[in-house]
């Protein structure tokens, strides 16, 4: 809490003084969600409670200019998948009784206490809690607004933490997965194969049912649709490098550095480093904490383009314990670290990689060279 503290006064300070840029610009707070629900057709909006309908007015714009140009990645819905669909529809829905930026700082409110009542039931320490709402993750997200990557992230916490209740961490992990689909690199880490099965058939159903609901609500969209809006995002995103920035990708620090191989080697290398682990667990030679590490590191070796919300993650091992490095190596990548420029980007992104695969090699090298063993307290997971 305390490095928490200072790291955040510093980052505070050398922003103020122009050395630093843990955040986007105010001009884009809270965007992601406003924006995103303000694409998807309906009625009259409400006046937001919070006083914010300037932000609204100025989000309009910038969807009704996205939809004048006629490209389907701009038009923005074609590349959700179907569970981030159906959630925004409703949620536009609701914009007759409630302002859009009262809705998303009310189901922010929501979602960050669900975070802190998750980890402050299976933590011992009454602070990390208050370090986990309080992170860079956390904050990133708010400031962005976000709310689908701090849903998938506090849903998988919650999971993690609670692996024991089979049928809860399904469903959960389930959700999470329909949201963000790379958090299927926490399956080895719940369940064995059939649990995993199961878990995957469940998501799978999901995401049927997600599709036609949403069909069924918005014609236009359709499983064709949403493949030609995937393809528009990588070719017009990812493959040019946008979205780099506020990201801890292997491929985002990679790019920075004018290095990038083909982008099917970032998740073969993680698939690689998530069955070597996998191994280990299962020969009690990594702990829980420990693999929960690697999957997140996996996960963000994996995806080309994942911004920094998705951090939250890391929460993992610092509630059910880790060997020093993953400990550590989780700390240093939940506080903000926006320091200095690197083209239109900070030197976190490349400092995030870095860490994680600085933590990976001695974990891995130890747990299949040392005779320890490896066990989770159960009393931690319940």
């Amino acid at each position: 809490m305390i490095a928490s503290m200072i790291s955040w006064i510093m980052i505070g300070v050398a922003t103020y003084y122009g050395h630093a840029s843990p955040f986007y610009t105010r001009f884009d707070a809270f965007a992601d969600f406003v924006k995103i629900v303000l694409q998807f057709p309906g009625g009259h909006i409400v006046h937001d409670a919070l006083g914010f309908d300037f932000l609204v007015k100025r989000y309009q714009g910038v969807v009704a200019g996205w939809s004048t140009r006629g490209s389907s990645y701009e038009l923005g819905h074609t590349f959700l998948l179907p569970m981030t669909t159906l959630i925004s529809i409703l949620c536009r829905g609701m914009l007759g009784w409630i302002g859009p930026v009262t809705l998303g700082v009310a189901l922010a409110a929501i979602c960050v206490t669900s975070l802190f009542i998750a980890v402050n039931e299976h933590s011992s320490d009454k602070f990390l809690p208050w370090f986990i709402v309080l992170s860079y993750p956390v904050f990133f997200g708010l400031d962005r607004g976000n709310l689908f990557a701090l849903f998938a992230g506090t849903l998988t916490v919650i999971a993690l933490l609670r692996r024991k209740q089979y049928l809860l961490t399904t469903i959960l992990l389930a959700i999470a997965i329909n949201i963000r689909p790379n958090l299927a690199f926490f399956l080895p880490a719940l369940f064995t194969w059939r649990g995993g099965m199961w878990c995957a058939i469940l998501a799978i159903l999901m995401f049927g049912v997600s599709l036609a609901i949403s069909h069924a609500l918005l014609p236009s969209y359709t499983l064709s649709e949403l493949h030609l809006g995937l393809d528009a995002y990588a070719r017009q995103y990812a493959a040019r490098g946008q979205g780099v920035a506020f990201g801890s990708s292997l491929y985002g620090a990679l790019w920075l550095v004018r290095w990038t191989p083909p982008m099917f080697v970032f998740p073969a290398l993680a698939l690689a480093i998530a069955g070597i682990a996998w191994v280990a667990f299962q020969r009690d030679r990594l702990s829980y904490g420990c693999f929960c590490f690697i999957c997140a590191s996996c996960m963000f070796i994996a995806t080309p383009i994942l911004n920094d919300y998705h951090l939250l993650i890391f929460a993992v091992p610092l509630v059910v314990g880790a060997s020093p490095y993953a400990f550590f190596a989780s700390v240093l990548m939940m506080l903000p670290k926006g320091y200095g420029h690197a083209g239109d980007s900070t030197y976190q992104v490349i400092a995030n990689p870095v860490i994680m695969l600085a933590a990976l090699a001695p974990m891995l090298l130890r747990a299949f060279t040392s005779n320890d063993v490896a066990r989770t307290p159960d009393l931690r997971l319940n």
